[in-house]
C-alpha cells in the first residue's frame, strides 16, 4: 500500500522570507495538516528581515519523509535560492517530494528553481508576488489540501473490505 501524501514542507534557510514562512506555516496548521519547517541549507536560521526562526527538523529528517509531501513551500528571493544549490540533500529532497501531484509555492522572484530542478516538472505550481496576497493564497491552499485529505480519507472509509 502506497504512503500516502500528508505532509506539508516549509524549506527554510538563512535570509529566506520569514513572514511568507510563517504565514504558511500558520494556516497549514490551523487547517489541521502536518506542517513543517525544514532546515534546508546552512547553520543559520535567520530570515532576510532578522527574525530567526526555529526548524522543526533538518533536511536529513525532511528527505526520510519527502515521499509523503502533498505541499512543498520555497519562501524566498533569487538570492537566497541560490544556496539551496550547493547542498544536494536539497535537490534530492525535492526529486522525492515533487515526484506526483504535489503543489510547490515559491516567490515570483525565485521562480529560476523551475529550470534549476528537474524535479519541479511534476508539481503543480503556484507563484506569490507580493506580501499582501500570500496569507489569502496560503489558506486557499490549505483549504484545498485539507479538503482533499478528508475526501480521500472518507472514500477509503467507504469501500468494502
Amino acid at each position: 500500500m502506497p504512503k500516502s501524501r500528508d505532509r506539508c514542507f516549509i524549506l527554510w534557510a538563512d535570509r529566506f522570507d520569514e513572514a511568507v514562512a510563517a504565514i504558511f506555516v500558520t494556516e497549514l496548521r490551523k487547517a489541521g495538516l502536518r506542517t513543517s519547517l525544514v532546515r534546508a541549507a546552512g547553520q543559520s536560521d535567520t530570515g532576510a528581515n532578522g527574525l530567526t526562526l526555529v526548524p522543526d527538523m533538518g533536511i536529513d529528517e525532511g528527505r526520510a519523509l519527502a515521499d509523503r509531501a502533498t505541499c512543498v513551500v520555497i519562501p524566498c528571493n533569487s538570492a537566497a535560492i541560490q544556496q539551496l544549490r550547493i547542498d544536494p540533500r536539497v535537490d534530492e529532497f525535492l526529486g522525492v517530494a515533487l515526484a506526483t501531484d504535489v503543489i510547490l509555492v515559491i516567490g515570483e522572484e525565485a521562480s529560476e528553481l523551475v529550470s534549476w530542478s528537474e524535479a519541479v516538472g511534476s508539481a503543480s505550481q503556484t507563484f506569490y508576488s507580493d506580501q499582501q496576497s500570500v496569507p489569502r493564497l496560503a489558506r486557499r491552499i490549505a483549504h484545498q489540501i485539507a479538503s482533499s485529505q478528508f475526501r480521500a480519507r472518507r472514500s477509503r472509509q467507504s469501500r468494502p473490505m
